[in-house]
């Protein structure tokens, strides 16, 4: 091989790891926003993101934030006990008609 050839694969060898390193950044970045969100979405702050790069911890967390009660789901508990009739999911609450006959109460 002479000099022009090995100088032209390794500037096409350059520019691909360049591509991939790019769009990889691009799809991490992406994919963190997405955590960011369902994470606020579920009432906790977003900085809880960051466990997920601490290993084992992350696994934990994992499991403790699907088995425990996220503050979105209290807040509607609470809120559906306060003006729902005190029963979560269902009550007239104010400015609702009384359910139909028949309709399932629990």
């Amino acid at each position: 091989m002479n000099d022009s050839t090995t100088t032209t694969a390794a500037n096409i060898a350059g520019g691909t790891l360049a591509v991939i390193l790019i769009i990889g950044a691009v799809v991490f970045v992406a994919l963190l926003i997405a955590y960011i969100t369902i994470i606020r979405k579920a009432g906790y702050s977003g900085w809880w993101v960051l466990l997920m790069f601490v290993p084992l911890v992350n696994v934990i967390m994992l499991f403790v934030f699907a088995f425990s009660e996220w503050p979105v789901v209290r807040e509607a508990r609470q809120f559906r006990a306060q003006f729902g009739g005190g029963q979560p999911g269902y009550g007239p609450g104010p400015g609702y008609p009384p359910p139909p006959p028949g309709y399932p109460q629990s």
